[in-house]
């Protein structure tokens, strides 16, 4: 299976410390098996969230040490479909382009730089409902470290970086069982690159995963494999 999203993303200030962050994904998922092959493609499921900066010494320009950090929660909508077909069965709800239900997210970033260097760490916490068929997507949860270097060169500012990143779902449940090949862990080694040109922003990210545990049975055969991500940022 292949997965591709175009996501659309912005970050407004709403308030002095409060910004609201707000996606809308679109996805076009390839599954070839070994008796069907399946292309699905459309508007997923829209994510609002309101983050709270708790600590910002960003401004403090005589501290060589500069700190923040931001958490808050939010809300990810039904507006993918999740009820697609093939052949006239709905398609694996791993493959949908939405979940069919209202989750909730809780999220923290926090942020340490000493003058050119800094550390990036992150956590997300998503809680799933049921959606109208009664599937139900396990609980996930994601955190990240990243180690980064600033450069400036008059109107051009790189930012390198490298770290890890760790994800892992509950098993997923229909009509109040067990799924098997659901859920999981698996960790990933990710570099990435971001070059800042005034209000114009271009990132590029690889996450190879390094160590994972798949809840697969003896038939199938589940892993991760690389991700990329290519970024594009207007700052207005």
């Amino acid at each position: 299976d292949s997965y591709h999203k175009l996501e659309l993303w912005g970050r407004f200030c709403i308030a002095q410390r409060v910004q609201l962050f707000a996606s809308v994904p679109y996805s076009i998922n390839f599954m070839q098996g070994s008796h069907q092959t399946v292309t699905v493609s459309g508007i997923g499921d829209v994510s609002v969230l309101l983050n709270y900066t708790i600590v910002n010494t960003g401004e403090d320009i005589g501290n060589p040490w500069r700190h923040t950090l931001l958490a808050g929660g939010g809300v990810k909508l039904p507006t993918g479909d999740y009820r697609q077909e093939d052949n006239g069965s709905l398609v694996n709800p791993n493959f949908q382009l939405g979940t069919g239900s209202t989750d909730f997210v809780l999220n923290a970033i926090y942020t340490v730089r000493y003058q050119n260097y800094g550390l990036n760490l992150g956590a997300t916490r998503q809680f799933n409902t049921l959606n109208p068929e009664e599937y139900r997507f396990g609980n996930q949860w994601n955190a990240s470290a990243q180690l980064f270097y600033w450069r400036q060169m008059k109107n051009w500012s790189l930012l390198p970086n490298i770290g890890m990143y760790y994800e892992a779902s509950e098993m997923h449940t229909d009509h109040g069982f067990n799924q098997l090949n659901t859920g999981g862990e698996a960790w990933f080694a990710q570099a990435g690159l971001d070059v800042y040109y005034q209000d114009i922003a271009v990132g590029f990210t690889l996450k190879n995963p390094v160590a994972q545990a798949m809840n697969s049975d003896d038939i199938a055969d589940i892993e991760a494999r690389e991700r990329w991500m290519v970024s594009l940022i207007y700052n207005f």
